[in-house]
């Protein structure tokens, strides 16, 4: 939300943006392994076989609020205990309305327990 914005977080932005490792962590990324494909990491045989909650920004900006909202949906047709909330955010959710999220995984959390 960009009302959360506050000169501590823009200093500590700054600061790390300038600090002599940054380019390192940044380039670190490069060196990660190859993306698994979500139905791979979501096959209870090959990946995580638990419950999941997604909290999916519709109007993310990165992506376009179609192609977010066309996942949200795709997301959710994987497996029946993968529950999508689509939130009226961008493309942190959890920072935008973080209030909307915390309702979504309270509501969510008992479901995910009994399981």
């Amino acid at each position: 939300r960009p009302d959360a914005v506050d000169a501590p977080l823009a200093d500590a932005i700054t600061r790390d943006s300038t600090d002599p490792g940054a380019a390192n962590v940044i380039a670190s990324g490069q060196k990660l392994p190859p993306q698994r494909t979500l139905n791979e990491v979501f096959d209870p045989k090959l990946g995580y076989a638990g419950p999941v909650l997604v909290p999916q920004g519709a109007l993310d900006p990165l992506t376009g609020a179609s192609v977010s909202q066309d996942r949200a949906r795709l997301l959710g047709e994987l497996r029946p205990d993968i529950s999508v909330r689509l939130i009226e955010a961008g493309h942190c959710p959890h920072d935008e309305e973080p209030g909307e999220v915390a309702t979504e995984i309270v509501k969510w959390w008992p479901t995910a327990v009994q399981g």
